[in-house]
This record gives structure tokens, C-alpha cells and sequence, in this order.
């Protein structure tokens, strides 16, 4: 293990396992989840012109306004034409790349933190280099990596890190440089830009800020390094009123049975299977039920409810020690779920894209929780152990992967752990359909509108399959029905 702590051998460490996990997505094809609108048919993607690229960052007060992402698929087009592989290797890039500026953030976090300045030298080099690798590694974030629509989440994430580790790099220099800080800046800009989720950089920073003064008064915090936080939220203040119209455009929903307590209890479950996919990540969807909560008294409800009382306790008591190590890794993750968190609602309640980012603060409490407890005789122990973990991640990511080979492979895989799945029954019926397979697609078109008789769409696609199988009169039947729901 003396290689590793050599910080280039540890970059070139994370490259290379990021890209063995990674290597098996490049014989995936696209799917017809989002690829179509997003990549395939979308015609801001064909050029890379200077009137085309206008195009791109000229903002719309419709749709989602992500320019940068757009903008990385016209690159692939340009380079790839509509072959997925290039496309595939330019997420997994991103995602190593990510992965690396968070190791080297955390290399000069970590001693800063208090609580975590305890560790020794290799404590600090094995906590940044095993978070980086669980955070490269993890099954829960395939679908961020794999997806090809998901390129707003690896893109978020290596502008983002690169934002914090410039930011950090900035606070610890003996000189405050404007260079650093306006890197910082731009690329917090290009985060936000990649995905509104990124309004949270600013909250992030003063985090850690926070979590390394002796203070416990976090407006005496604000009040020593305010003038850092100007930029960034001079720019926040600018840019949300636009991007929160955009963000919520079209995925925003009331709250559950129009009440907020009854999305509260439902976020309260989501809680619980976000930890149950860290530990155990056996159960990941392409799609996860609709959560539903009338009621509080629900195991998942009462665990999560339990494990945010002990949380805070123990937060609370280590602060008393002067030590903010939990809060450090507590406030990243829930500061990075803050946006998808459903306080303000949106359609989807749960999504193992929306924890890419937040969890590493899930991996770095675990790694540094077992540094910070290990005798330097039994490293060698827990690093072995360390490795085993994250061979079993590896080994059920490269698995996960393969979910995501095509269309039909992808909502099969969904139907299996939720067989009465609306989206993954259409979607499927879809892919069937697509390839010419009517008969294949009416056996998921028709359970799909048994479960969904409201929405006019089932009731079209079903219209349009039984139209290609010859049943014409039941064809008419289901567009009828369609008109009817959606005159």
C-alpha cells in the first residue's frame, strides 16, 4: 500500500479502476428513456457553429435550461455522430475525472475539519483515496454514469468539485488569489449551468468553512469570510429566479393528497431506502414506486425518524467537544439532496441520480469513522478489508451496467423488482414496439392502461399497436378512449 500514498500513483489508481468498472457500458445502445429527446432527435446537437452554440446558451423561459449539457452531446455529435460509445466514454471521463478532484479536495479538507485533524498522515491519504473510490465504485451511482441522458449529473459533479477544490486551495493559500477565485466562480457557473442543482455550491463552501473554525457561531463564521461568498452568491441571486422557473417547468406536483406532512412521511421512507441502497445495494430500480405515506406509523418512517434524532444528538454532542466531522459529512449530503429533497414537490420522489453527489458524504463518514478508530498495527487489516468492500461494489456495478445495455434489457430489469410499474410496462411495451414486435408490445401496453385506464397515453400506445397487429376494431376502441381522456 506505499505506492498509494504517492498522490500521482493514487490519481492514476482511480483512473484506471474508475474505467475497468465502466469499460462494459461501451457496448450499451442507447434507450428510450430520455435518449430520444435529449440526444438522438434533438437537433441543437448537430452543430458546432458559433450561431448553434448561441442557440444553445440563449436562455428559453420553457423547457430545462441545461446549456452545457446540451452543449457536451453537440462535442460527441460532432466527433461520434449518434455511435453511443463515444458518448459512454465521455461520461465515464467525466465521472474518473470527478472522482479524482474529490480525492484531491479531500487531501486538504480532511486535516482541516475538526474531529478529522486527528488522523495521521496515511489516516488523512487512505480516507480521501478510499471516499474517492467508493464514490467511483458505488453500484448507486450507475444510473448518474451509465445513463446517457444523466450527463447533467456527471458534469455537475466534476464542475463542482473542481469549484470546491480552487475554493479550498484559495482559503488555505498564504495569499488570497483572484485566479483561484475566479476559477472557482466560473466553474461553480458551468455546474449551475450543467444543472440548477448546483445553486448549492455556495452553501457547500460555507459548510466547510464552518466545519474547520473553532466557532460554533456560524454567523461569526459568515461574518470573518463573507467576502468570499460574494461572488457566487451575487451570481445565485441572478441566475435562481431564472433557473427555479425552468427547474420546476414541467416536473413540479402538488403535495401528496395536497398535503406537505403526507410528502414529509413519504421523503421519510425515501430516507430510509437511500441508507438500504448504501449498505445493501441489491434493490436499485431504473424507476422506484411511488412512494406513499397516510400515515406515520411505518417502520421505514420510525427508523429514519429514529436515525435523525440519534444524528443530530450526536452531532450536537461532538460540537460540544469542539469537534464537526459528522456535521461535515451530514450537512454534505443533505445540503446536496436539498434540491430534489421534494419540499418543493416534483415528480419524481426518489432516484439514485439524485444521492450521485450527496453520498459522498454517506462514504466519507464510513471511511473516516474506521480510520479515526484504527491502531497503525491493524491498517494493513482494515485496508484489506477496505479493498473486499470495494471489489463487491465494483463487481455490482460492472453487473448493474449491463441493466443498461438496451431498452428492453433496462425495463425488464425494472418490471422484476416492480412488476406493476406504469413507466417501466409502457417503456417496454415501447422498445418491443420500436423493433416491430406489436404482439410483444401489447403484452405490457395492455396491463399498463388496466393500471392507468386515465391517462391517455397508454390507451394511444395501445391504439397504435393493436393498428399494426391488424385489430382494427380494437384500434378504434383505444383512440377513442384517448380522445376522449385528452379531447
Amino acid at each position: 500500500m506505499r505506492l498509494i500514498e504517492q498522490k500521482k500513483y493514487s490519481v492514476f489508481l482511480i483512473l484506471f479502476i474508475t474505467f475497468a468498472v465502466y469499460a462494459n457500458t461501451l457496448q450499451n445502445e442507447f434507450t428510450n428513456w430520455d435518449d430520444g429527446p435529449l440526444i438522438v432527435n434533438k437537433k441543437e446537437i448537430r452543430s458546432l457553429d458559433f450561431e448553434n452554440i448561441k442557440r444553445i446558451f440563449d436562455y428559453k423561459a420553457s423547457g430545462t435550461y441545461q446549456p452545457v449539457r446540451v452543449f457536451s452531446y453537440a462535442i460527441d455529435y460532432h466527433f461520434w455522430g449518434l455511435n453511443p460509445v463515444g458518448y459512454h466514454i465521455h461520461n465515464i471521463l467525466l465521472h474518473a475525472m470527478a472522482a479524482v478532484l474529490l480525492y484531491l479536495g479531500l487531501l486538504k479538507v480532511i486535516p482541516q475539519i475538526r474531529g478529522m485533524e486527528l488522523l495521521d498522515n496515511k489516516s488523512i491519504q487512505y480516507t480521501a483515496l478510499f471516499t474517492a473510490l467508493f464514490f467511483a465504485v458505488h453500484p448507486v451511482n450507475v444510473e448518474a454514469v451509465t445513463w446517457l441522458s444523466g450527463r447533467k449529473y456527471v458534469l455537475l459533479s466534476f464542475f463542482s468539485f473542481l469549484s470546491f477544490y480552487l475554493f479550498v486551495k484559495n482559503s488555505t493559500a498564504e495569499r488570497y488569489s483572484i485566479w483561484l477565485s475566479g476559477g472557482s466562480l466560473l466553474t461553480a457557473i458551468l455546474a449551475v449551468f450543467s444543472s440548477p442543482f448546483g445553486v448549492v455550491l455556495p452553501v457547500i463552501f460555507f459548510l466547510y468553512d464552518y466545519c474547520r473554525d473553532e466557532s460554533n457561531n456560524p454567523f461569526l463564521v459568515m461574518k470573518k469570510r463573507i467576502i468570499h461568498y460574494i461572488p457566487y452568491l451575487f451570481f445565485v441571486l441572478l441566475a435562481v429566479p431564472k433557473l427555479w422557473t425552468v427547474l420546476v417547468m414541467g416536473s413540479s406536483r402538488e403535495h401528496y393528497q395536497g398535503n406537505a406532512v403526507y410528502t414529509l412521511w413519504c421523503m421519510l421512507k425515501v430516507i430510509f431506502d437511500y441508507f438500504r441502497n448504501f449498505i445493501f445495494p441489491v434493490w436499485l430500480n431504473t424507476r422506484y414506486t411511488d412512494y406513499v405515506a397516510l400515515t406515520m406509523m411505518d417502520y421505514k418512517i420510525i427508523i429514519s425518524l429514529a436515525g435523525l434524532s440519534i444524528l443530530i444528538g450526536w452531532i450536537v454532542r461532538q460540537m460540544k467537544k469542539a469537534r464537526k466531522n459528522l456535521l461535515f459529512c451530514a450537512g454534505w449530503f443533505f445540503i446536496f439532496w436539498l434540491p430534489v429533497s421534494n419540499i418543493i414537490p416534483i415528480s419524481t420522489k426518489m432516484a439514485d441520480r439524485y444521492i450521485y453527489m450527496a453520498g459522498v458524504g454517506f462514504f466519507l463518514w464510513f471511511v473516516s469513522i474506521i480510520f479515526n478508530h484504527v491502531n497503525a498495527n491493524k491498517r494493513n487489516i482494515v485496508n484489506i478489508c477496505m479493498v473486499s468492500l470495494l471489489i463487491v461494489c465494483a463487481g455490482l456495478s460492472i453487473q448493474r451496467n449491463m441493466t443498461w445495455k438496451n431498452s428492453i434489457v433496462l425495463w425488464e430489469d425494472s418490471l422484476k423488482k416492480d412488476p406493476l410499474n406504469v413507466l417501466a410496462l409502457t417503456n417496454l411495451g415501447s422498445a418491443y414496439f420500436d423493433r416491430g414486435k406489436y404482439k410483444d408490445a401489447l403484452r405490457y401496453y395492455f396491463p399498463a392502461a388496466l393500471l392507468k385506464p386515465d391517462h391517455f397515453a397508454v390507451h394511444n400506445n395501445l391504439g397504435a399497436a393493436y393498428m399494426k397487429d391488424g385489430q382494427l376494431e380494437k384500434a378504434a376502441k383505444e383512440y377513442l378512449k384517448d380522445i376522449e381522456i385528452n379531447p
